[in-house]
């Protein structure tokens, strides 16, 4: 129960704000089994019967008959729509809610109130009073309950729920462990409203006008991690908090979480917003300080801007508070503001619009200090009021403030993110500067950058960022961070290192087609992906001419052009290739198109210093593509696992695939176009060096040429060959129990089913490899039933191969002299 002072609450709540509001009212039914009371147009309930709860002899037929005969609230009963009738809602909150409907007739007064599993208290137009101090809990994981006023529809309010028992201005109302949804009514309230708590909280307001003579409408408690987590999604609101003496915070989060408002208004005296952790998004919505706290004579207006700050809300006056900056809270603070209205008041000019700020070391028992990031976007923005990073040079803090969009009537030029096209003109808004409009590289968010780097840099989780003309940078996707990069038909080509450096999670798609990631020196990668990485478009290369570098080893990512430590997806619509010198040998001396792994070590720091790989567990699945060059297209080395769905793959001086672990093929095409070497699929050349025992299995696909050819280049390696098409024969004891590898036409064999064999009109087995046909060289054939035989030369071999079971049987006629 929330019951501590605001004085000494503990890290009060730091709001996190999700992704997903509620467009709409809110129409719960109580079971799966069973109906939510109708309305008519007019907001009048369909019924069929009201029995009277305190006399069962008593009907009503009609709400009207009921409210005369003196019922105040009616709850659902049965399937055939009818209820029964209780003279006040006293007495009907002590019976049994679950999976029911309770519904007001009439304005109603309770000093008992409860939320039970599956239910709905619906206002139905009218005012629900409770009286009582206590909280009402609704704490246990995975159920769901309302508060709702089907009266009104769309965005309209219909009844008040008045909460007017005395309470501290902390201590809330309705502490909640599950799902609440509340909808389409007033709320007048002491104390704080509502106290989500815990990853299983998740609290939906839409439709909805708040207010709390106490300090917060909506606040967390960080008192103890298991409070953290909570979602909270406010649409198509209002929240106002107003207590006596102003001082007061409409939402307080300080925990972990999600957090989302939408179309809503948030009024607060001291603060209107204060985000202490969690991640918060603010989208056409408008956060108002009224500026009453700091006016007052007895409260000094500059209060905690440059002291240590207190528990709850006592800490910087501001509309938006962001970060802490002393406490154990142990989550970063996170503030997107889209379209939206800041306000702070001009009557109080030192009081700013957003304060910002952050620990600047380990709190508790943290490891780590926490950051403020602050991100305001949208032409529709308007901020009154400064912004204020209370971070200096060398104090440790990290707070990053961007401003990409709005108007602001302060001077906000320095946290306009680098890299941009954008100005602030002077009426404070934030726009384009002509003179440079032409040098923009990237777009992301709507906004234009000088470096691809730049719009990656400031991308949100989910952003596209899009090129609009060729660059050549060294990018790196960081740990954390999800986008989309967009070619759109350009080329990325890198100035030193590795083209694309990804230890997020990348997807690379190609919009107009005919966009490139090319790396053209050192051979070290067009893209190292540290991360998850999925390629849906585009082609990628690597196009330095023969001779320039000297590939060494040691370093764990040269001569590739996709080297995989993570997990990498590569799909229909990316091609993947490599210049050659001569048509034959791959660019840079020996090198693969695609190392899925590595070889060398299980403790490899990349060469920036991003990431350090203490375990492989590397991951490569291959759904199509084009993939030509290479001394293998593919090598997949030890540890690693790769999986191959389709695409094209060509080899130039070796195998198209390479196999020094775990490798699955179920579809696709292999072609072995060079003269010397025709091998398609290899295993690795020394067992004993690579100390790993692997297994290439075959489920399907079309293979041009042989399945390993290279001496020395199947040891440590097991073939399971189940299915596919094969342009030349192999050794026997790859195929996987179960299956025949037999040809229909002596040009093209097939691996699949004994049943899959007969139907192919298979006969004979010979070596291994089934045949249509019985050559005449053999005598005897030996098999179970429902098995292709197999063919052999003489009788004595055909017996000496027979197990038990077996049929053997005579192919012509034999002269025996024993």
């Amino acid at each position: 129960m929330f019951t501590t002072r605001r004085k000494g609450i503990i890290a009060i709540l730091c709001a996190v704000f999700a992704a997903a509001l509620i467009a709409c009212a809110i129409s719960l039914a109580p079971s799966a089994s069973r109906t939510a009371p109708v309305y008519a147009a007019e907001g009048d309930l369909q019924i069929t019967e009201i029995v009277d709860a305190n006399d069962s002899s008593k009907t009503y037929q009609t709400v009207e008959e009921a409210v005369v005969a003196g019922i105040e609230v009616i709850i659902d009963t049965a399937e055939d729509g009818s209820y029964k009738g209780y003279s006040s809602l006293d007495n009907a909150m002590w019976t049994s809610l679950t999976g029911r409907t309770l519904i007001l007739l009439q304005d109603c007064k309770t000093s008992y109130m409860k939320l039970s599993n599956n239910s709905i208290i619906d206002l139905n137009g009218h005012d629900l009073v409770y009286t009582g101090t206590a909280t009402i809990p609704f704490n246990t994981s995975g159920i769901t309950a309302a508060i709702t006023d089907t009266s009104v529809s769309g965005t309209g309010r219909g009844g008040t729920l008045n909460i007017t028992g005395e309470r501290d201005g902390a201590k809330s109302v309705f502490e909640i462990g599950a799902t609440l949804n509340v909808s389409n009514i007033n709320i007048d309230s002491t104390g704080c409203v509502f106290y989500p708590r815990g990853s299983t909280a998740k609290l939906n307001i839409t439709n909805c006008d708040i207010t709390t003579t106490g300090i917060f409408c909506v606040a967390t408690n960080a008192g103890d991690q298991a409070y953290y987590g909570v979602t909270i999604n406010i649409a198509d609101s209002s929240l106002t908090a107003a207590a006596e003496n102003y001082d007061d915070c409409a939402i307080m989060m300080n925990v972990s979480g999600s957090l989302n408002i939408e179309n809503s208004v948030i009024t607060g005296d001291r603060q209107g917003l204060f985000v202490r952790a969690g991640d918060v998004t603010v989208v056409n919505s408008e956060i108002v300080l009224t500026g009453n706290w700091a006016a007052q004579e007895v409260n000094d207006e500059n209060a905690y801007h440059n002291e240590d700050w207190q528990s709850g809300n006592e800490a910087p006056s501001a509309a938006i508070v962001a970060g802490n900056r002393n406490g154990t809270y142990f989550a970063d603070a996170n503030v997107t503001i889209e379209n939206s209205t800041i306000t702070a008041p001009e009557s109080v000019p030192a009081i700013p619009a957003i304060y910002a700020d952050a620990t600047n070391e380990p709190q508790g028992t943290a490891e780590t200090s926490y950051s403020s990031n602050v991100s305001i976007s949208g032409a529709e923005t308007s901020v009154t009021g400064s912004i204020v990073n209370n971070a200096t040079d060398g104090d440790g803090k990290s707070i990053e403030i961007a401003v990409t969009g709005g108007t602001f009537t302060a001077d906000v030029a320095e946290y306009i993110p680098e890299g941009t096209i954008l100005t602030q003109d002077e009426s404070g808004k934030i726009i384009e500067d002509e003179s440079n409009v032409d040098s923009a590289v990237a777009e992301v968010g709507g906004v234009k950058y000088t470096t691809l780097q730049g719009a990656i840099n400031v991308a949100a989780d989910g952003a596209v960022v899009t090129m609009l003309k060729d660059a050549e940078e060294d990018i790196v996707v960081a740990e954390g961070q999800d986008i989309t990069l967009d070619l759109n038909g350009k080329t990325l080509t890198n100035e030193s290192d590795h083209t694309i450096t990804n230890s997020g999670t990348l997807t690379i798609t190609d919009t107009v087609g005919g966009g490139t990631v090319d790396n053209i020196t050192h051979g070290r990668g067009a893209l190292v992906n540290y991360g998850t990485a999925t390629l849906n478009g585009g082609t990628f290369t690597r196009s330095q001419e023969a001779g320039t570098y000297e590939p060494n080893n040691a370093n764990g990512n040269s001569w590739y052009t996709l080297k995989n430590y993570g997990y990498l997806t590569i799909n229909e619509g990316a091609t993947v290739t490599t210049r050659l010198s001569d048509g034959e040998n791959a660019v840079g001396g020996y090198s693969s198109l695609i190392a899925n792994g590595y070889q060398n070590s299980t403790d490899y720091t990349n060469n920036n210093g991003l990431v350090t790989v203490t375990e492989n567990v590397a991951t490569i699945v291959i759904n199509g593509g084009t993939f030509s060059g290479g001394i293998n297209t593919l090598k997949n080395d030890e540890g690693s696992t790769a999986t191959i769905n389709g695409g094209v793959f060509t080899n130039v001086t070796q195998a198209a695939v390479q196999n020094w672990n775990n490798l699955t093929i179920n579809g696709g095409t292999f072609n072995a176009e060079n003269d010397n070497v025709d091998a398609v699929i290899t295993g690795c050349w020394d067992s004993s060096t690579i100390g790993s025992n692997g297994v290439t299995v075959i489920e399907g696909g079309t293979f041009n040429g042989a399945v390993t050819s290279i001496s020395g280049y199947s040891e440590g390696i097991d073939y399971e060959i189940s299915g596919g098409t094969f342009s030349e024969a192999f050794d026997s004891s790859y195929v996987a129990d179960g299956s025949v590898l037999y040809t229909t036409d002596g040009d093209s064999f097939t691996v699949g089913t004994d049943d899959e064999a007969i139907a192919a009109d298979i006969k004979i087995i010979i070596d291994g490899v089934g045949y249509t046909e019985v050559p005449e060289s053999v005598v005897a054939t030996v098999g179970a039933e429902g098995e292709v035989p197999a063919g052999y030369e003489s009788l004595q071999d055909a017996i000496d191969a027979a197990a038990d079971g077996d049929t053997i049987t005579l192919v012509r006629d034999i002269t025996t002299t024993s």
